[in-house]
């Protein structure tokens, strides 16, 4: 597979991905509030697992320029040295800001969707680190970013969130949905294709990596959604 290949599958991947996610997110349009906050409690883990294995990746990488980029993703995630701006408490802002509770914040909404991101930090440091870069340098970048933008949007479709829209804190959305995202996603697809012309059997393992974060995130949102279709007693 030449690099060219690579990345005509995985913007492929990302296409099917997004409609996927509006999709499954539209219902967020019409949905109560109790489900809207079921819904993105659940996306907390993201956030959360995230940051920490952007650690562990670094930790794997060679001396280059891909590093340096995840470094400053880091660096960006945990608040350039402020903790309050930590995308992960930024999250927990906009939680709070929408009537989850500071107790609910820590209680899993489905144990199978921890298991998830559980699942993904042990890859990171079993497999390859090439896997580990499609796993979760593309992984959470490219994939994820998808459904956080989808999600932003059918969010501001719902009424009780437009009513309150004022009120409740944006600030991890601004990051997230914006420009600071979308660079993070060019700087890495750069770092990444510098690494595979240069190393170009790299290749295959990124790819690995990356179609099993697509399986894994897949199964996050099967299980979500499956989850919420059951019948409530």
């Amino acid at each position: 597979m030449t690099p060219e290949e690579f990345w005509n599958i995985t913007d492929t991947i990302k296409l099917a991905t997004e409609a996927r996610a509006d999709e499954r997110l539209r219902a967020l349009d019409t949905a109560p509030v109790d489900e809207v906050r079921r819904v993105t409690r659940a996306y907390r883990y993201f956030p959360k697992y995230y940051i920490s294995d952007l650690g562990l990746l670094l930790n794997r990488l060679p001396w280059g320029r891909l590093r340096s980029v995840m470094g400053k993703i880091l660096d960006d995630e945990l608040g350039r040295g402020d903790p309050e701006q930590d995308h992960h408490r930024l999250y927990d802002k906009f939680l709070l800001s929408i009537g989850v509770t500071a107790a609910e914040l820590e209680a899993p909404v489905v144990p199978e969707c921890v298991a998830s991101f559980e699942h993904l930090s042990s890859l990171i440091l079993s497999r390859s680190p090439a896997f580990a870069v499609g796993l979760r340098g593309m992984g959470g970048e490219c994939l994820c970013q998808l459904y956080l933008a989808r999600m932003h949007v059918h969010l501001l479709e719902n009424p009780w969130i437009t009513a309150r829209r004022d009120s409740i804190d944006w600030t991890f959305w601004d990051f997230h949905v914006g420009e600071p995202d979308v660079e993070h996603g060019r700087l890495v697809r750069d770092a990444i294709n510098e690494m595979v012309t240069g190393e170009p059997g790299l290749v295959h393992e990124i790819k690995a990596g990356y179609d099993a974060a697509n399986e894994v995130w897949e199964g996050f949102w099967r299980t979500l959604y499956g989850e919420a279709a059951a019948p409530r007693r």
